[in-house]
């Protein structure tokens, strides 16, 4: 007796079937993560009330002087720290508007300096939390690289 083989999304060679994909076009192909880096990604707006900002800018600083030796990152916070110097809008407000790399080193000045940050200093760590909460997790954060 022949073992049973379901033959339902597959085909005849037994490779699997993606409905709506045509495996023999080029176009077909699954584009991988690290793919990621060469599409246009649409900026990250970020909107910190006016008591965010300061922590903000002060974990960006932090993160700007452990990271002497790194210019991009150096580049990259710089820019996001002259964002934060912006005026509150009318609401109270600023908004920062984060490339992707730019994005990943705010997140990851946030990410340490929570870490760093003692039990003692409950406010800041509060105020770091309500800031990661407003980006994407840290799964978004691995996928994107710095160049």
């Amino acid at each position: 007796m022949a073992a049973y083989r379901p033959t339902r999304g597959r085909s005849p060679e037994g490779k699997v079937r993606i409905p709506g994909v045509q495996a023999d076009r080029p176009d077909a192909r699954l584009q991988r993560m690290s793919d990621a880096e060469h599409l246009d990604e649409p900026p990250y707006h970020l909107f910190l009330d006016g008591g965010e900002v300061p922590v903000t800018a002060s974990a960006l600083r932090v993160l700007f002087n452990d990271e002497t030796h790194e210019q991009d990152i150096r580049h990259l916070a710089r820019d996001v720290l002259a964002q934060l110097d912006a005026p509150l809008d009318e609401h109270g407000r600023v908004t920062v508007t984060l490339s992707p790399p730019q994005m990943k080193v705010t997140h990851t000045a946030l990410s340490l300096l929570l870490g760093d940050l003692q039990r003692e200093d409950a406010d800041e760590r509060a105020v770091l939390r309500a800031v990661l909460d407003k980006l994407p997790d840290e799964h978004v954060m691995r996928v994107i690289t710095i160049p």
